[in-house]
Formats: structure tokens, sequence, C-alpha cells
């Protein structure tokens, strides 16, 4: 079976309601050739006094992780990439 790369983002639903939201990453868990488990934290978002933890919704291999600390990201944007069997 050939592996496939999934993108993992920040999540739309939390942020329905405010089109123009934008946060600022202030932590990042992981790095490529990182193995991952369903769950685990990837990065964490501030936003409005609180911090948000993007968990991996899939177990497999980091392959890329395009955000940095400091970087301003929003809803839908890549944070990670995760290669799954």
């Amino acid at each position: 079976m050939q592996a496939s790369r999934l993108e993992v983002r920040i999540p739309e639903a939390l942020w329905a309601r405010r089109t123009k939201w934008r946060g600022r990453v202030v932590a990042v868990h992981v790095a490529p050739g990182v193995r991952v488990s369903e769950g685990d934290p990837l990065v964490e978002v501030e936003v409005e006094k609180a911090v948000i933890v993007i968990e991996s919704p899939y177990a497999g291999l980091v392959v890329e992780v395009p955000v940095s600390v400091g970087d301003e990201v929003g809803p839908g944007d890549v944070v990670a990439v995760v290669e799954v069997a």
C-alpha cells in the first residue's frame, strides 16, 4: 500500500463566527521526521488571550511543518503534513 500525505489544517469550524480571525503560533511541537499518533499536539496558536492546541488527526510521519513560532495563521491554514500508511 502506498503512503498518503495529508495536510493538517487549523479547523475552520472552531472560529466559524470570526471571519477575520488570525492568531500567532506560540509553540511548534514537531519537526519533519517525527512520528506522531492521533491526538498528539502539533502546534499551539494564541488568539484572543487563549491558546489553542492543534492536534494531529492522523498517526504517521511528519514530513513538513510550514509554520514557525511567531507566524500569523488563521482558519484553514496548513500547520503540518503527515505521511500515513
